[in-house]
């Protein structure tokens, strides 16, 4: 689920939205919403994929790991069991020492575990042994993102793309990271590059939104968000976002519009609620604002309480 925070200031007997939709309001790489997960997925299953893996949305538009032609493995769909797929890397890596493809999959499943820093380990080994294959330094930057180590995961990322120039994944998630450093211009140029890349990615579209409106272009957020609508008319926290930036315009009736059709969309959103009736306050409308209030403060928002207060006397 996407992550939407209000900030409000009162000034003039009127409230208004800051200039900024204050934290991080975008898809992250730790969100259940967000296609783009590990795409690491156990090595072994891209032989039988012609070098990617068919289950994963990105599949299309981003190229996958090469295997190396010597690899034998047998996927073995029936036992999901983490540590006998470790039993079993452990064998192989024992057997070979340099079989990359054991490495990469332990790697994963370790990280699948939490335990990243052996999977990081395990993805140095990958890229010692093949020090030109990008997936390996992505999947370090990938943990080490995962560890809030956000410097290592850029360096990893960088080393990624340098090498794979058009591995939209390593952008995209370099792109989330510099989102997590504030570095909001840089994350930028980075969704940039997924969008030249792919042209498809409505997840992008929206993170990228979020950052303009960090960096006050509010039209250009506004555009991205409808990049994102358009695509997906159901997508509630793309209506709320884009509203909260019509806040931020004192575009009061688009914003109306917008947290109406976030209401429709998702009926229990406190949040859509509070900011429909702050736009009605700034339109005069009190009794309408003071009715949206209170049903925002029965949703448990905590800022409608001080405001249903001040206007539902």
């Amino acid at each position: 689920m996407k992550k939407i925070f209000l900030l409000l200031f009162c000034f003039s007997g009127l409230i208004s939205f800051s200039q900024v939709i204050p934290q991080p309001a975008y898809i992250t790489e730790k969100t259940e919403k967000n296609p783009i997960q590990f795409y690491l997925a156990p090595i072994e299953e891209y032989k039988y994929s012609n070098g990617y893996d068919p289950y994963h949305p990105y599949a299309t538009v981003v190229s996958l790991p090469k295997l190396p032609e010597n690899f034998n493995y047998t996927p073995d769909r029936s036992n999901d069991d983490p540590l006998l797929k470790l039993k079993a890397y452990n064998a192989a890596i024992a057997e070979n020492p340099r079989d990359i493809a054991a490495y990469f999959s332990r790697a994963v499943v370790r990280f699948k575990m939490n335990d990243y820093p052996h999977a990081i380990a395990d993805f140095d080994k990958v890229t010692e042994i093949d020090p030109n294959l990008a997936e390996g330094y992505y999947g370090m930057a990938f943990t080490k993102m995962a560890q809030l180590d956000y410097s290592g995961a850029i360096t990893g990322y960088n080393k990624a793309i340098e090498l794979k120039p058009g591995f939209a994944l390593a952008y995209y998630n370099s792109g989330n990271t510099k989102m997590d450093l504030q570095d909001f211009q840089g994350a930028i140029a980075d969704y940039n590059k997924v969008i030249e890349i792919t042209q498809m990615v409505t997840e992008v579209f929206y993170n990228r939104a979020v950052a303009k409106e960090k960096m006050q272009d509010h039209s250009g957020a506004i555009n991205d968000y409808d990049e994102v609508i358009k695509k997906n008319p159901d997508d509630a926290s793309a209506c709320y976002n884009r509203a909260v930036v019509y806040l931020n315009l004192k575009d009061y009736n688009k914003a109306i519009e917008d947290f109406n059709r976030t209401i429709q969309i998702s009926p229990q959103n406190g949040d859509a609620y509070y900011g429909r009736a702050i736009a009605k306050i700034n339109l005069g409308q009190k009794d309408k604002a003071c009715e949206d209030l209170k049903k925002a403060v029965k949703m448990g928002n905590e800022q409608a309480k001080d405001q249903a207060k001040k206007y539902c006397n």
